[in-house]
């Protein structure tokens, strides 16, 4: 090759390859614009008989290096969207007792006849009302009681009785008893089969209504100042 007589354009060829040779694969075998100048280069030379067919190819690729590795592109993943969970009705809110007398009477009656069939009419606790005042209804197991409280009145006459004052507490609380309870009917024969502690849980409820109760906690609890 060095008797071959080589025309200017090819010499600069030959120079140009043989500096991209030496400079290596390190400079442009990364690069793929390099890879194609080394190729086309070495097609220059093949052409006009510098090099031998196919020598060109061969040598570019050599300078090019391994073709870079390409990772395999996962698929796309898809996602389903989060379970929404139905929607949860709020059950509507029972109200509470009307503020009204004639309302909250009627209320309390179809609660009454709704749990317990055998409960007075609403005629009935419309004339304990008008009789008594307040009336109240406490439902204790699968029992509901009604009754009264005592009036001050009635409190001055029994203290003024001289067999009131003889009595023993579970004499006076058991006459309260029969006395202060609309519902059921009670005799003082009816309570001997009851539980032992009925009276005395009534007749609390009878005495607080009655406002028998500590003046000082009733005060503590009541009183607001301004």
């Amino acid at each position: 090759m060095t008797n071959m007589k080589i025309k200017p354009q090819h010499q600069e060829t030959l120079q140009r390859a043989e500096a991209l040779a030496l400079q290596g694969h390190a400079a442009f075998g990364s690069s793929k614009e390099n890879s194609f100048d080394l190729e086309a280069d070495m097609t220059d030379l093949e052409q006009a008989g510098i090099m031998a067919p196919g020598q060109a190819q061969t040598v570019a690729s050599a300078m090019a290096g391994p073709s870079p590795v390409v990772s395999p592109v996962a698929p796309p993943v898809q996602v389903e969207a989060p379970l929404q969970s139905p929607a949860i009705e709020e059950e509507p809110k029972e109200e509470g007792l009307s503020q009204d007398p004639v309302k909250r009477l009627d209320q309390v009656h179809k609660i009454l006849s709704e749990q317990f069939p055998a409960c007075p009419s609403k005629a009935d606790l419309q004339q304990w009302k008008s009789i008594h005042g307040n009336i109240f209804f406490l439902q204790l197991d699968d029992e509901v009681f009604i009754y009264r409280y005592l009036k001050r009145q009635e409190w001055v006459q029994l203290n003024a009785d001289p067999i009131w004052v003889k009595l023993n507490q579970d004499q006076k609380n058991e006459k309260l008893f029969v006395r202060c309870v609309l519902f059921p009917a009670f005799g003082p024969l009816d309570l001997l089969g009851r539980e032992a502690g009925l009276i005395d849980a009534l007749v609390g409820q009878i005495e607080m209504q009655s406002m028998f109760v500590d003046p000082y906690a009733l005060a503590a609890n009541s009183t607001i100042k301004l």
